[in-house]
């Protein structure tokens, strides 16, 4: 796959935004800062003000050079799979649609 080395004067900007690990306790190993819920509930406020949400396929087809972004847009992430992610950013993403 080749990917266009610069993306500068494409229409629309993409913020990519990884979620590591999202809970109310803290976390038992040294270095690893979770968010909470709520924290998560705040960036993603933020975000969504000043961003379109962008799907996986409008973020591909805009890296990929084969199409624009209608507006500066962020793609969010959550590394890991941890079950934590599937329950806490569905309760905080879905009634934001």
């Amino acid at each position: 796959m080749t990917v266009p080395a610069d993306r500068t004067g494409a229409g629309g900007r993409l913020l990519l935004v990884t979620y590591h690990y999202i809970r109310d306790e803290t976390y038992p190993y040294a270095g690893i800062h979770p968010i909470t819920p709520s924290q998560l509930r705040e960036q993603i406020g933020i975000l969504s003000e000043r961003f379109s949400m962008a799907s996986i396929g409008q973020a591909e087809g805009f890296v990929l050079g084969q199409s624009d972004l209608p507006a500066p847009s962020v793609l969010l992430t959550f590394d890991d799979g941890l079950r934590e992610h599937l329950h806490i950013a569905r309760e905080v993403l879905e009634p934001l649609g």
